[in-house]
């Protein structure tokens, strides 16, 4: 499951948030036609398309996620426009002095941490590397997602937790 914080504010206010998630998929009929139109438009050779409806806090997403040019995507909409970019990369693939800054982060703030996913956001707009950790402190493990600027600097620290997806079972 893929799973995402889209708020790319400031370090002040927005540090240490804790938010909770949910997606599930949905079939590409009950996605809006204006949707699937900018895939098409943006996206002319995505392969492997999937839809999911997720919801952050109680506010409803639509995110379709693809392959294009040999990238794994995650395009995000909100009331049918455009809300979010992410290209999937590995760790080693982030600009070496950048990597070097989000270890030192992730080891000051983690005894023990586990790399989950890396994403560039908005790489043409707003470029922010969104890391996705399971971190250890001395209180206990959780799931964090960590967003970076270009150079390294933690910008915003958000702790996630997942919502089980309802079952008729």
């Amino acid at each position: 499951m893929n799973l995402k914080i889209i708020s790319l504010f400031f370090f002040s206010a927005f540090l240490n948030l804790t938010v909770t998630a949910q997606e599930i998929s949905i079939s590409e009929k009950k996605v809006a036609v204006k949707i699937k139109a900018y895939i098409k438009e943006n996206y002319p050779t995505a392969t492997r398309i999937k839809y999911y409806q997720e919801v952050i806090n109680d506010t409803i997403f639509i995110e379709s996620e693809f392959k294009f040019r040999g990238n794994k995507y995650a395009v995000m909409f909100y009331n049918e426009a455009l809300y979010e970019v992410e290209i999937f990369l590995a760790f080693k693939d982030i600009p070496t002095p950048a990597q070097k800054a989000i270890k030192s982060t992730l080891d000051s703030l983690f005894t023990r941490h586990k790399i989950l996913v890396c994403q560039e956001v908005n790489p043409r707009t707003n470029l922010l590397y969104e890391i996705t950790v399971e971190g250890t402190s001395e209180k206990s493990t959780a799931f964090w997602e960590l967003f970076f600027t270009p150079s390294g600097r933690l910008i915003k620290k958000t702790e996630f937790i997942v919502r089980p997806i309802p079952s008729h079972f």
